[in-house]
């Protein structure tokens, strides 16, 4: 765990910033950090039920505990121990940047990367396309940390965080909302007609428990950031929207 995992992880985020020193040009630092994964740098497994996510919360796993326990375990440790660490320098070093720091949830939305086929979709916007694509007509696997957020909604962060002077030194959680797959399924039946055959049975039974279920305050990238974020039917249109023209491409060459 620590040689491969946990030590790339930490170093690679000290070096950028050791290489920045260098370089005084450089004003201002954005590092991104999932915060799920689940339980990444945010999610604290033993918060009590009920209780509402916020970007003042951590994982609080250590070090000595990551590299001890099992591989996943560790992986999703390092994102925390990563973010510490580059806390840790501006803190301590005080280089002539400062830093921010964006932890987004699963993300989906159009994508913008070049790919070969369907079979290189990432992890978040495949799941979707397996509800539209028929793969999960019988019915969508539970999600552990029901949660979304357009990746535009991301990329502007990013922006403005580099942008706002109110943004330095703060941290600030990403999340749309709340979801069961329904949501999306409905979603996508209703904005993408010609794939209704190909969807599982809707229920929406559960949108409310769902909400309840995970608890989360976004407030501060609204109020600091600016961002309004995108709900479900224009998640949907963008991602679902943006795979049905790659699809085209493919077909075609």
């Amino acid at each position: 765990n620590d040689d491969t995992i946990l030590e790339p992880a930490i170093n690679d985020t000290l070096n950028v910033l050791k290489a920045i020193k260098f370089e005084p040009k450089v004003k201002r630092v954005v590092f991104s950090v999932h915060f799920i994964l689940p339980k990444a740098a945010v999610i604290n497994p033993t918060a009590a039920p009920g209780h509402v996510t916020t970007p003042d919360d951590w994982n609080p796993v250590t070090l000595e505990e990551a590299k001890s326990g099992p591989a996943m375990g560790a992986y999703r440790a390092s994102k925390a121990l990563a973010e510490k660490a580059f806390w840790d320098y501006i803190q301590n070093e005080k280089p002539s940047c400062t830093g921010s720091v964006i932890c987004p949830c699963g993300s989906y939305g159009p994508l913008m990367q070049i790919l070969h086929s369907l079979s290189e979709l990432n992890v978040s916007v495949g799941f979707m396309w397996k509800m539209a694509d028929g793969t999960f007509k019988n019915g969508v696997p539970a999600t552990g940390f029901p949660v979304y957020v357009d990746g535009r909604d991301v990329a502007l962060a990013h922006l403005r965080a580099l942008e706002r002077d109110q943004a330095q030194g703060q941290r600030y959680l990403l999340i749309g909302g709340t979801y069961v797959a329904d949501r999306f399924v409905e979603a996508i039946g209703k904005h993408f007609p010609e794939l209704k055959p190909n969807l599982p049975p809707v229920d929406l039974s559960q949108v409310e428990a769902t909400k309840e279920k995970f608890k989360f305050d976004n407030s501060k990238a609204t109020r600091g950031l600016g961002i309004q974020f995108s709900g479900i039917d224009e998640l949907v249109k963008g991602t679902v929207g943006r795979i049905l023209e790659l699809k085209k491409q493919f077909e075609s060459k």
